[in-house]
């Protein structure tokens, strides 16, 4: 009777640490999901490196109550967490530490792409790649064709956030096209930009006809408003 009480109180264990493993996996994918949810995150595998106590332990009292895994370790493949964990009547706080297998979706340059440059479809491709080769945060699929490049992004490059700014919409010595309004009259004329401009931004721009110089608020793509 000993030996059945015995072989049942370790078939019980291994049942709960098997549910404290899944617990705890099910609390990294998810967490990893939701960080990553705009790059197509694909987990292959989750290694765990459980405290004795908590992978061994026998009694029918301890239980995970919940799990804290503190965000600034999503951008890494090798992370800690904090186990809120009851066991009889006390409540235990124990560090496990993990290492996650996953891939997400990036994108790189086909070709080099020059300061304030529009980032587009035509000279970027997509790839998937293993989290632990990403440093920076890549760039999301609903950022291209919104964006221009920051600085020089060589062939093949990763495109990340800090190579980016928002995209261009007038580029330093382009004609656009610019809205006078008065009263109730609207007028177009042509304008060169004197500088790169974004959406809502205050650039300089010269009259070709008069050569003077107008201030003008950025509305659209090739398009401004006279101010």
């Amino acid at each position: 009777m000993t030996k059945i009480f015995l072989l049942f109180s370790l078939l019980f264990a291994t049942l709960l640490a098997s549910q404290n493993t899944a617990l705890i996996k099910d609390t990294i994918t998810k967490a990893y999901s939701e960080h990553y949810k705009d790059y197509g995150i694909e987990i292959s595998d989750i290694a765990l490196n459980l405290p004795s106590n908590l992978s061994s332990q026998i009694s029918p009292d301890y239980q995970i109550q919940s799990i804290d895994l503190d965000s600034k370790y999503l951008n890494k493949k090798n992370g800690t967490l904090l186990l809120n964990v009851s066991f009889k009547n006390s409540l235990l706080k124990i560090p496990a530490t993990y290492q996650i297998k996953a891939s997400i979706v990036v994108y790189r340059a086909t070709t080099p792409i020059k300061k304030s440059q529009n980032i587009t479809e035509a000279n970027t491709q997509k790839d998937r790649v293993s989290l632990d080769k990403i440093n920076q945060v890549p760039i999301k699929t609903s950022q291209i064709n919104h964006i221009s490049a920051k600085s020089y992004i060589p062939t093949n490059a990763i495109i990340t956030l800090d190579k980016i700014q928002a995209k261009i919409l007038i580029h330093k010595n382009d004609a656009f096209s610019a809205t006078i309004k008065d009263k109730q009259i609207s007028l177009e004329t042509t304008l060169i930009a004197k500088e790169n401009g974004t959406k809502d931004q205050i650039i300089n721009a010269i009259n070709p006809e008069t050569q003077k110089i107008i201030r003008v608020k950025v509305t659209g793509e090739g398009k401004g408003e006279v101010l």
